[in-house]
């Protein structure tokens, strides 16, 4: 009998422990999800417990303290990492952290020089350079909600103009160009040198800004140039740079020129450091032009050989700079290539034989006789 009322006894109480051991197990998973926040969770296994194990440890109150936490938390809201964002003149790129809680949220219209986007939840502003020589600002503003339940949040961008000055923009350079000059450079923003024109002067950037350095000056003309500092944005300063004129000279290879009777053109070197040196014809020949074929050449263009029987001459100025230097050319002609003429001309200056008295011969060769003859200096 005994042994009967204990069977009884055991096969009432295991129900009940094992119903108290599931109650429990269904308890603490759905604290698990409460404690972290996860109230949606949370409330689903609140209700598992209660559909099964009734008012289990006052389970009704759970269940509703899931519901407010929820109700608040998609209650329209919406916060920022950072409220005020400030960008240097060239421009740049800033993450913000948003948080609107369960509601989506979205931006308004920004200016042009403003770009929005989402990333992963978070808001991303692209600012381009400043080159409006002025500090600029603008709202962006976020929303989250519809209706009466709209709320938003703004965020003021702030970007600072572009600053950019030299401590000159003018640099003059003596002939010998030995000099070197430093120009100090003010700026917030990145800059670079550019729009370099001549190559006779040499731009170097350094720390504190850049060196200008040139070479001599070769030429008796003075010289300019330019360059440029410019920053990220466009925004640019132009320095000028000079170079005083080398003393001018001018020298001309032959200025007594002698050709004979058939020679053709003949060119002439010309020493000068002036490149815009001119030549004019002080008399006229239509037998002779003088042309100026480059800075350092003379060509005589001889168009026909002189078989008139009397020397031809030509005189031509060449000009440069306020120099003046004249050319005389002398063609001899057909007859009178002789020994003595190559004798007077080798004593220096220009000789003229004339014939008193000449009969011409001919046959298996041609020539003149010479009866009588004066030399005269010209």
């Amino acid at each position: 009998m005994k042994k009967l009322v204990l069977l009884l006894i055991c096969c009432s109480v295991l129900p009940l422990t094992c119903f108290s051991q599931e109650c429990e197990s269904l308890y603490n998973s759905a604290m698990e999800y409460y404690n972290k926040g996860d109230f949606n969770s949370a409330k689903v296994y609140f209700n598992r417990v209660k559909d099964k194990c009734g008012e289990y440890k006052g389970v009704s109150a759970k269940i509703k303290d899931c519901e407010d936490n929820l109700k608040e938390r998609n209650k329209p809201g919406i916060s920022v990492g950072n409220s005020n964002v400030s960008f240097d003149p060239q421009g740049g790129s800033e993450t913000i952290k948003v948080n609107s809680g369960e509601t989506t949220w979205y931006f308004g219209k920004a200016p042009e020089w403003l770009k929005l986007s989402k990333s992963k939840g978070r808001l991303v502003i692209e600012c381009e350079g400043n080159a409006t020589g002025e500090d600029r600002s603008a709202d962006v503003t976020l929303y989250s909600g519809e209706g009466s339940n709209k709320v938003s949040k703004k965020i003021h961008v702030n970007q600072s103009e572009c600053i950019l000055s030299v401590s000159t923009t003018s640099l003059s350079f003596p002939e010998h160009g030995s000099a070197t000059y430093g120009i100090h450079v003010n700026s917030n923003d990145v800059w670079d040198v550019a729009n370099q024109s001549g190559s006779w002067f040499n731009v170097t950037k350094t720390n504190e800004g850049v060196s200008v350095s040139c070479d001599e000056n070769p030429y008796a003309k003075e010289r300019q140039g330019v360059f440029s500092v410019v920053t990220s944005n466009n925004v640019s300063v132009i320095i000028n740079v000079t170079q005083d004129a080398s003393s001018p000279y001018f020298e001309i290879e032959e200025t007594n020129v002698k050709i004979r009777w058939n020679e053709g053109d003949r060119r002439l070197k010309i020493k000068t450091n002036i490149p815009d040196w001119s030549v004019e014809g002080v008399s006229t020949a239509w037998w002779c032009e003088a042309e100026k074929t480059n800075g350092q050449e003379l060509l005589l263009k001889i168009k026909e050989y002189n078989e008139s029987g009397h020397f031809r001459e030509v005189e031509y100025k060449v000009c440069a700079a306020g120099l003046e230097k004249h050319i005389t050319i002398i063609q001899r002609t057909l007859g009178y290539q002789s020994l003595y003429e190559d004798y007077f001309d080798n004593m220096g200056g220009i000789w003229r034989i004339t014939p008193v008295s000449a009969s011409v011969y001919g046959g298996g060769s041609w020539g003149i006789r010479v009866s009588g003859y004066m030399v005269r200096w010209k």
